[in-house]
């Protein structure tokens, strides 16, 4: 109990307000003093965090992204367009776990209706507007719920928008796994950097973003800073969390594109 007490005062910490995107934190974020927006799809920033040797541990599993530490504290970070997962397809990412319970009468009438709905699924893209969809009460007061707690109640934020979608890829025999870390948001007149959750889903031979919060959002362009996924999906998940959530930013500064 102590665990999921720690936990939720963490999300909680960190929550947005509610009219806002699907997330659950905002992160400091500045562009270098020689930048002007647009962006280009290659980027460079310097990032602090408590925890940067985690960080750049972990950020070694995702291709795209090039890291070095330049201090105590901070990560000199490239990212070129879309980050891709190099992880194997463990037998893990297809099972039922206690977060991800497939097996579960609600979960499978969830996806039931998906598959009426639409018969023969070509896409991710309709994965992310069904859940989208699906999920009629956006909430920010939420911790962290399990896939059949969210499809009962149809509400929460980007982690349970990333419970169901992994639920629902696994139901259709899609390799998934829930990834916490951090989104940069191009707008057309600003960049915001919000800690966050997603699902990659292994699709086409390799392993894709699929983000059912942030589906139809209006920005010209996203990069994906994982800060870790959940690799532990059992009754102790919650350790996991938090070991992946020490190692969120603190701050991102110097923001640039490059050539």
């Amino acid at each position: 109990m102590r665990y999921f007490l720690v936990v939720f005062a963490l999300f909680a910490c960190l929550t947005v307000q509610a009219d806002s995107t699907p997330s659950f934190a905002q992160i400091d974020i500045s562009l270098d003093d020689k930048q002007v927006l647009p962006l280009s799809n290659k980027i460079s920033f310097e990032l602090h965090s408590s925890k940067p040797e985690g960080l750049a541990k972990s950020l070694s599993n995702w291709d795209n992204i090039t890291v070095k530490q330049s201090n105590d504290d901070t990560l000199a970070i490239s990212i070129i367009g879309t980050s891709k997962s190099i992880s194997k397809v463990l037998d893990k990412y297809s099972a039922e776990s206690f977060v991800i319970d497939i097996e579960e009468e609600i979960v499978k009438k969830f996806t039931s209706a998906f598959a009426q709905e639409v018969r023969q699924s070509s896409s991710l893209q309709e994965l992310e507007h069904y859940v989208h969809e699906y999920i009629t009460d956006p909430t920010y007061i939420n911790g962290f719920h399990i896939a059949s707690v969210v499809a009962s109640q149809r509400s929460g934020d980007c982690t349970e928008y990333a419970v169901l979608t992994t639920s629902l890829a696994r139901s259709l025999d899609l390799p998934s796994r829930l990834v916490l870390g951090t989104v940069i948001i191009e707008a057309k007149n600003h960049v915001q950097a919000i800690g966050h959750a997603w699902t990659e889903v292994w699709f086409n031979e390799e392993w894709q973003i699929v983000d059912a919060a942030l589906y139809g959002a209006q920005d010209i362009q996203r990069f994906y800073l994982p800060s870790g996924y959940l690799e532990n999906e059992g009754p102790g998940y919650v350790m996991s969390l938090y070991t992946v959530m020490t190692r969120m930013p603190q701050k991102i500064s110097n923001l640039r594109s490059f050539k």
